[in-house]
């Protein structure tokens, strides 16, 4: 097959993105990292301001874990950011800094899986390893006219036989990933400006929207989960105390308030007393907030927790199944990055926030 219109098109038309300006191995698997289950428009201007915080795998390295989930805030699914940290130390320790340019050693990179470890070596070292998700299938059944959506065995013989004929598997790769994207889409593609569409079987067939389910996410099931957010105020001094812990659920390792989760009034999860913070009252809001995470639709109230802290009470102390951090008013928007922070604010801050408004 000539796929050489496929590559002046996309050497015309390909998108002016922000991670195509260089070959650079940390720029793009920092971008792929993050446009993992995230829109583009939604990457776009967080990609840039990361690169300004953490312009190299070195400084990202170096950067503490609370502030590059900091820098990571609003792109979600945080345990990508996690295994970024992680994995630029290991590629600092281990490769002195640069991406390895092996299948093998790429693998070793912790939230580094095949797709990813293509996707960088191709483009950044131009080495022949095709990159296959469901884009790619999508646009193989519609050039092959493929019924239904073959095994992966045929995916895999495909991209194999077409990156070895090209001259540059990096371009190779991005054109075939910007195609499906922006023309070869689910639904209806935009045949008439398609490059393959000479070569491509469904098209010639008058079957163009074949294979239009492949890449397209079955619509999840959502569960219903109830999120009480306890927020917990001091009494002997301004601001409140956050909780992170291993098992907080939605927020495994973030800083969070105290909270409560429950599916069909079974309790999923609960932040853990301390003898430290003696609780003196509580007062319950009626109204309500809505929030998305992955499959679960969430029903968020919130409930202020008057606290007495022990006067021998560190600032940060453990219990165990976590810690408890205080943080003054002023900082609690730097310290939790999930976004459901602004929901609950706008609900309690009017009683003990004042001076934040």
């Amino acid at each position: 097959m000539d796929l050489s219109p496929l590559y002046r098109w996309y050497r015309k038309s390909g998108r002016d993105l922000p991670f195509r300006a260089d070959r650079d191995p940390y720029r793009i698997w920092i971008s792929e990292i993050m446009l993992q289950q995230t829109r583009m428009s939604t990457v776009l201007p967080r990609y840039s301001e990361f690169m300004k915080i953490y312009p190299s795998v070195q400084a990202l390295a170096e950067g503490g874990l609370d502030q590059v989930l900091q820098a990571w805030k609003g792109l979600g699914y945080y345990s990508r950011a996690r295994n970024l940290h992680a994995g630029a130390r290991h590629i600092v320790e281990k490769h002195n800094g640069i991406f390895p340019d092996t299948m093998e050693s790429a693998l070793e990179i912790p939230g580094v899986g095949r797709y990813t470890a293509a996707a960088v070596i191709s483009i950044a070292y131009d080495k022949p390893h095709p990159v296959v998700d469901g884009n790619i299938k999508r646009i193989f059944c519609r050039l092959f006219n493929q019924a239904g959506e073959p095994p992966e065995k045929y995916f895999r013989e495909k991209s194999y036989i077409l990156i070895e004929q090209c001259n540059s598997p990096g371009e190779h790769n991005q054109a075939l990933m910007e195609l499906g994207e922006t023309i070869c889409v689910p639904g209806r593609p935009d045949c008439m400006n398609c490059p393959l569409k000479n070569q491509c079987l469904s098209y010639q067939t008058g079957q163009n929207e074949y294979a239009s389910g492949i890449g397209v996410r079955s619509p999840q099931k959502k569960n219903d989960v109830e999120l009480v957010v306890q927020v917990f105020a001091d009494n002997r001094k301004p601001g409140l105390w956050l909780f992170r812990g291993e098992r907080s659920y939605f927020f495994k390792n973030l800083w969070f308030y105290p909270c409560i989760i429950a599916e069909r009034k079974k309790i999923l999860w609960q932040s853990p007393k301390s003898s430290w913070l003696k609780q003196k009252s509580v007062r319950r809001f009626e109204n309500k907030f809505r929030h998305s995470i992955t499959n679960h639709r969430i029903t968020g109230r919130v409930e202020i927790h008057e606290i007495d802290s022990s006067p021998g009470a560190e600032n940060l102390f453990r219990v165990p199944e976590g810690e408890y951090m205080f943080v003054e008013f002023s900082l609690v928007e730097n310290s939790i990055v999930s976004s459901i922070r602004k929901k609950a604010e706008l609900i309690y801050a009017d009683f003990i926030l004042p001076t934040m408004l």
